[in-house]
């Protein structure tokens, strides 16, 4: 079965289509091989302006990597779904809370 591929996969792979090490990346666009590491085996997502460098770098679209950043805005999500903010704070008051609504979920099927 096929997957979906990652943001670190696609950057890993920009990266060696022009035959990069990630050491020499790295330098390049001024972060620590560990880090740019992490990014790409999906430890750690890059902040915007650390992708525009990598996508400059590699010659790729910043917007073409983006779609890759599965990250949600919670706050967007909040301002379009508020009940997500209220189902959140009962998650966080009460850890068992998304346990029980998961099993009532699983019920309905």
């Amino acid at each position: 079965m096929p997957t979906t591929p990652t943001l670190g996969q696609q950057i890993q792979d920009a990266r060696k289509r022009r035959d990069k090490t990630l050491r020499e990346l790295a330098r390049e666009i001024d972060v620590a091989p560990s880090y740019l590491s992490d990014i790409e085996n999906n430890k750690r997502n890059p902040s915007d302006e650390v992708l525009k460098k990598i996508a400059n770098n590699l010659h790729e679209s910043f917007e073409g990597l983006k779609k890759f950043d599965i990250r949600i805005d919670f706050k967007e999500l909040v301002k379009q779904q508020p009940e997500a903010a209220v189902l959140f704070r009962k998650m966080m008051e009460d850890p068992s809370f998304a346990k029980r609504a998961l099993e009532n979920d699983s019920k309905k099927d």
